[in-house]
């Protein structure tokens, strides 16, 4: 009889921000591209149900059972269709978010040609990873592949480092220092050196900070532990060899007495 209180007050509040998702996705036109609403749908079925059975559970004082179990499985379902949605909508809107922001900044900074043959090219490739990773798939050397995909997001890290500072300084949040040496058009364009010492200092120390947590992490989670287990291998390899040996010493001790 404690469960249907608390049943309630948790499904009508869930069903609340069911609600809150249907609207959203309704206000922004997401509808065709997820389908976090029907699930948010599904979600306010169970939810109201479970609301209805433990209203009706609690009014009964508990002599029905199967109104406290109805209530409760119901309320499990819910909750999860309720994550579901969730789920569904926060990988929409950081997904979509995170493009249309990274294509302003380069459409604003290298021309609309410069950000549609991006675009199409990482789609391209994006294509090309797909055909050959369904078609060889346990043949590829996934190892090299994730070294090769750190590489590429430290690059794109410099770049975005370079890129925000040389926006911030252009606001003038920053101080702008320039290099006695001149940078090349491209290298602005599709690496993001600028000729400041400001944004190539915080580009060489993006890159020395994502290297050095690279080999500490490397020196902690193995070299480290391997050091460990090949001197506990010689020391227990002195022990069991100073043990092996005592015998014939006293042996030979012995025929000499």
């Amino acid at each position: 009889m404690h469960r249907p209180p608390h049943i309630l007050n948790a499904s009508t509040n869930l069903l609340g921000i069911c609600f809150v998702i249907i609207g959203g996705l309704k206000f922004t036109n997401s509808n065709p591209r997820t389908y976090a609403d029907e699930v948010a749908w599904a979600a306010a079925f169970f939810l109201f149900f479970a609301s209805l059975t433990s209203y009706v559970a609690i009014r009964s004082k508990g002599l029905r059972p199967w109104q406290v179990i109805a209530a409760d499985w119901t309320f499990i379902a819910g909750l999860t269709l309720l994550g579901l949605a969730v789920l569904g909508l926060s990988s929409v809107y950081r997904e979509g978010l995170e493009t249309v922001l990274f294509l302003q900044a380069l459409q604003s900074s290298a021309g609309t040609g410069a950000a549609a043959l991006g675009a199409g090219i990482g789609l391209a490739a994006t294509l090309i990873v797909g055909v050959i990773t369904f078609k060889l798939q346990r043949k590829l050397p996934f190892k090299r592949m994730l070294i090769i995909t750190g590489v590429l997001i430290a690059l794109v890290l410099a770049v975005m480092v370079g890129t925000t500072v040389h926006n911030m300084q252009g606001v003038g949040w920053l101080p702008s220092t320039t290099t006695s040496f001149e940078v090349p058009l491209d290298w602005s364009t599709w690496l993001g050196v600028y000729p400041t010492w400001q944004g190539i200092g915080a580009q060489l120390g993006a890159l020395v900070f994502v290297l050095g947590s690279y080999f500490a992490a490397r020196e902690v989670q193995v070299n480290r532990p391997r050091r460990r287990s090949l001197r506990a291998g010689q020391a227990h390899g002195s022990s069991t060899s100073a043990r092996s040996t005592a015998p014939t010493r006293a042996r030979a001790a012995s025929v000499d007495a």
